[in-house]
Parts: C-alpha cells; structure tokens; sequence
C-alpha cells in the first residue's frame, strides 16, 4: 500500500468526525517540545527501523490490537519534509491493511491553523 498525504483540513475534519478510528503519531524527538495534536502520541523516529529493535512499530502493532476500530494512522513531525514521510513508509512495510498518511505541513503549520485541536505536553 502507498503512503498518503493528508491535509490539515482533512485531518481536522476527522478528528471532529470520529477521532478514535485515527492513530496519530507524532515522531518527533528532542523537539517535542510546546504542544502536541489532539489525541496523538509520541513514538521518536529513532525507534522505526526494519530491524528487530523496531519498539517503534511494535508500539504502533500494539495499539491497533487495542483499538481495532482504527482506520488510519497519520505520522508527523515538525515540519514534515523528511521524518513524518519516512516514518510513514517504513509503517507501510509492518502494516498492510489500514491507510497511511503524513500531514502536510507537519506540526509547524498545524499548531497555527489549528491551535484550538492541540494539547500542552
């Protein structure tokens, strides 16, 4: 399955639609810092690799047995050029029946459009 690009639009229209079938996960690290998306977790992206120290993607596997009304997962990180993509991707390998996006724009552009969607760390 490919990797999909959401809009902050889009993403907000489906966290005030159903936000429980929606697994976000915010990847980024040391600049988790001021704030988070609504009902998103931390998972850094040093824990995503194809190797058996994947706690990342183990993390991810978890929550989709906990939760199995989840119907996609969303990655970001502070901008999205390079980790919330390429966390995206490698997901795409592990997870095969439930679509995978990354936000546009990342963080940066959400916490300005959308400030009323975000919670303190």
């Amino acid at each position: 399955m490919s990797v999909g690009v959401i809009s902050g639009r889009e993403l907000s229209n489906l966290l005030h639609q159903d936000p429980d079938t929606l697994l976000i996960v915010d990847v980024r690290e040391d600049d988790y810092t001021r704030g988070k998306i609504l009902k998103s977790i931390n998972i850094p992206f040093y824990t995503f690799s194809d190797g058996d120290n994947a706690s990342g993607i183990h993390k991810i596997q978890e929550r989709l047995k906990e939760n199995p009304r989840i119907n996609m997962i969303i990655t970001h990180c502070h901008y999205c050029q390079t980790r919330g993509p390429k966390a995206a991707k490698i997901l795409s390998k592990h997870v095969k029946d439930i679509p995978i996006s990354y936000l546009q724009g990342g963080w940066a552009a959400w916490v300005i459009e959308y400030p009323d969607l975000c919670e303190p760390l």
